[in-house]
């Protein structure tokens, strides 16, 4: 497989862009683009992504047939293996994926199992859930999340069963993988992250809380729960990033940078790239459109799902 390395640079914006709105005294910082790669312009898209112990992973689905590709954090060293095909053709086959930090990735399907590969392509095992997974975290065991809550799997069975927090009518959650093999779970409509003590089964909510934040609270609420204040958060160094919705393409992209208590930490702003994409009518100037973000290895990474392009940012 070939990628293209494209290496551009953004100067620095002004901090003025953003104007607090509360309190918090957590100034801006503006990013410094690194570089740009591509992923094959094949048929397939890239339907969803995970990271960690320094590989990224890209699930690329056309149809019913599924790829694992797994790079470095600049697209380098890619492997790409097929996965296996679901039992029965339906519109998604893949309904989430997690990775480790030993290169093992688990692939869950809509009809209830969950598949664990070798970053080399090994189906190593398969588990059968009690219900479909939409969320799933991959350390020691399996996390998953499904309608009836989190689920600690061990040796291919349930070990722990623990219900959902109250969450609101249209929640859109992540499952988090902290330090100490700890889990927690965002709630992106409302914004409000949840640690869990698993000797209790209890969520902790922790209201998150940042200046541009308060605009979006103040409308009136919408009959589908409206649009989610973040997007596909990424956990690196016992912080999770948020990538804030929607993305202002001249301003670029604002991230979010939370502990593992909720209080905000920094707030980032990421100069989009032009003339990453060919030019279109609604984009004239071929700006990256990104849909996730990733941390890791002190880099952020800016993905357009999309485009199939990867811009990268300095966090040192």
């Amino acid at each position: 497989m070939r990628h293209t390395a494209v290496v551009t640079r953004v100067g620095c914006l002004g901090l003025s862009l953003w104007t607090a709105l509360s309190g918090q005294d957590v100034p801006v910082t503006t990013l410094k683009q690194t570089g740009l790669f591509a992923l094959p312009s094949d048929p397939s898209r890239i339907a969803r992504i995970s990271s960690a112990g320094g590989v990224l992973w890209f699930l690329l689905q056309n149809g019913n047939w599924s790829e694992l590709l797994s790079t470095d954090v600049a697209g380098g060293n890619p492997i790409q293996f097929a996965i296996q095909p679901p039992a029965k053709r339906v519109a998604f086959p893949v309904s989430a994926i997690c990775a480790s930090a030993d290169g093992r990735i688990a692939v869950a399907r809509p009809e209830g199992t969950v598949e664990v590969y070798q970053r080399g392509g090994a189906l190593i095992e398969t588990v059968s859930l009690p219900h479909p997974a939409s969320n799933c975290v991959l350390d020691q065991g399996l996390w998953v999340w499904s309608a009836t809550g989190a689920g600690f799997l061990n040796g291919g069975r349930v070990d722990v069963s623990i219900p959902p927090p109250q969450l609101p009518k249209f929640a859109q959650v992540d499952l988090l993988g902290l330090t100490d093999h700890r889990v927690g779970l965002l709630e992106s409509m409302k914004g409000v992250f949840y640690t869990l003590d698993q000797q209790t089964g209890n969520w902790m909510p922790h209201p998150l809380d940042a200046p541009e934040f308060q605009a979006n609270r103040k409308l009136p609420a919408q009959e589908d729960g409206g649009a989610p204040l973040v997007m596909n958060p990424s956990v690196a160094g016992g912080e999770f990033y948020v990538l804030l919705n929607p993305t202002n393409r001249k301003q670029g992209a604002k991230i979010l940078r939370f502990d593992a208590q909720g209080n905000l930490r920094a707030r980032y702003l990421c100069p989009l790239p032009t003339s990453a994409v060919p030019p279109t009518g609604t984009n004239p100037n071929g700006y990256l459109v990104p849909t996730s973000m990733v941390v890791m290895d002190r880099t952020l990474l800016l993905i357009s799902q999309l485009q199939k392009v990867i811009a990268s940012y300095s966090l040192d």
